[in-house]
This record gives structure tokens, sequence and C-alpha cells, in this order.
């Protein structure tokens, strides 16, 4: 269904995704017995907060899986904020407008600017109010017979974090994961040996994980990409995996669309 610019899909009855409009960025809505939280918040393309009052009348907070202006973009429509204290400076640049506008000149090509201006406007104008607080590893979200631990995955950024729910074996991973490839070619990205420890981490929890819910791209995927990161990881590491290169089949175009594949980044740090 779609509820004021998201596609509202069911991952169970107190759990939904939200495909942003024109992002295309995945925000999860988790309802427990006596509160709600919010993965993410996205690039303020649509309204959210509307989205989610017709789903859910109770209160609602929000975590950001890391500082990226696709993640962040709708904060200010939420109270209560929680997010990494490593991901100051990233978040900090990504809700600065100078920075911002800099960023999606490279992102996107400026006919695509100039057509979506008004849709992009909370992205490019972004609003930082609310109440913030920091998290870390271990912290728990109790929303009423419903839990999720923070797992902090350093590599994309420094504060970057995965949910983990054991009550339904299901990790939310934001940008740590998805199936479109390692991103550590951007700025704030930690070296892949950063990485690799982050994606062990998760790999010790593997009995508990079931799905994986990204941040972006195909949703929901299999724990089998635990073992496919921690390979592409290792590959770009030792170089036996050439930039460019990815399981199984071989780049043609970087710009090109991919589906359950795993792309090795050209590292910045």
């Amino acid at each position: 269904m779609k509820i004021k610019g998201y596609i509202v899909e069911k991952l169970d009855d107190n759990t939904f995704t939200l495909i942003e409009e024109y992002s295309k960025c995945l925000i999860y809505l988790l309802v427990g017995e006596t509160s709600a939280l919010l993965i993410d918040t996205g690039a303020g393309v649509s309204d959210l907060g509307a989205a989610v009052k017709e789903l859910t009348d109770k209160p609602v907070s929000v975590v950001n899986t890391h500082g990226h202006l696709d993640h962040v973009a709708n904060n200010h429509q939420f109270g209560d904020i929680y997010i990494s204290g490593k991901d100051k400076e990233v978040f900090a640049a990504h809700t600065d407008s100078t920075y911002v506008t800099e960023l999606t000149k490279v992102m996107y090509p400026p006919v695509i600017l100039w057509l979506f201006k008004k849709k992009l406007n909370n992205m490019l104008n972004p609003k930082v109010s609310g109440n913030y607080h920091e998290i870390g590893n271990g912290y728990t979200f109790d929303l009423g017979n419903r839990t999720l631990e923070v797992i902090e995955t350093p590599g994309h950024t420094p504060g970057s974090i995965c949910l983990l729910e054991c009550g339904k074996k299901r990790l939310y991973s934001g940008d740590t994961m998805c199936d479109r490839g390692i991103l550590l070619n951007l700025d704030f990205c930690l070296p892949p040996e950063t990485f690799l420890r982050s994606i062990e981490t998760l790999e010790a929890r593997a009995e508990q994980i079931t799905t994986i819910c990204p941040g972006h791209h195909k949703h929901p995927i299999g724990k089998e990409y635990l073992a496919r990161y921690h390979k592409c990881a290792e590959g770009i590491i030792n170089g036996t995996l050439p930039i460019g290169e990815m399981h199984q089949k071989t780049l043609v175009s970087k710009t090109a669309r991919y589906e359950n594949i795993l792309i090795a980044f050209k590292p910045k740090y």
C-alpha cells in the first residue's frame, strides 16, 4: 500500500518497511506494546511523520544507523533521536547545507537536482531539531515485549550500528550490509580492516540471525550475506578481489543496476 509518499510493506503485523518515494531509502517502523521505534528517517523526500501516524498511535522514537544525509533527513519530525556518538563529525557534515549541496552535485546529475528541487528540500536544507541521545554497543531499546540490541559496526562510518532483534532473529543493518556492495569509498569511511572486524562481530552472532533488513536495495536478505561480505572484505584487504570485480560475475559498468551481487569499491580513507 502507499501512504503519504511511501510504499509500505509488512514484515509482520507490527513491523513495517517504508520505501521512500524517489530516494527508495528503506525505513523500518517497529511497534511494541508500549512504544514504537523508527530505524532511520530517509532523505526527507516525503512526510514521514504523517505516514507513521497512520500506522501507529504509540509514541515513536528514532534510531539512526549512521549519520548520512539519506538516513537522518526527517529526524526533526520526531522528539527523541538516538545515534552513535562516534558519528558526531559525520552527522555535522551531513546536516550542513553547504556540504550536502556539494555532495548531491556529485551524487546526482544537474537535471535530477533541478527536477526534484522541491522534493529534495529537506535533504538540501537539513533541520536538526529534536532531543538527541548518544548510544553505543550493547544499548537496548525496550518497546514493550519487544527488544533490540545495538551492535557497533564501524566501517561505512565510524559510528555505524546494526540493531539485532533476537526475538525475531532479525538484523537491521543500515548501510553496513546490503546486496550491492561494501561502501568504503566515501568521506569518513574507515579502513577495510576495521570493516572486516565489524563483519566478524556480526558473524559471532550468526545463530541469532535469520534475516537481514538493509537500508537500501533488495530487502530483506539472508544471513548468507555475512559470509559473502567477509570474503569480499578480505579480498579488498589482500588484493585478491580487484576493484570493480564481484563474486561470480564481472562488472561491466559501475553505474549499471545489479541484484544479488557484491561489489568491491575502492576504499577512500
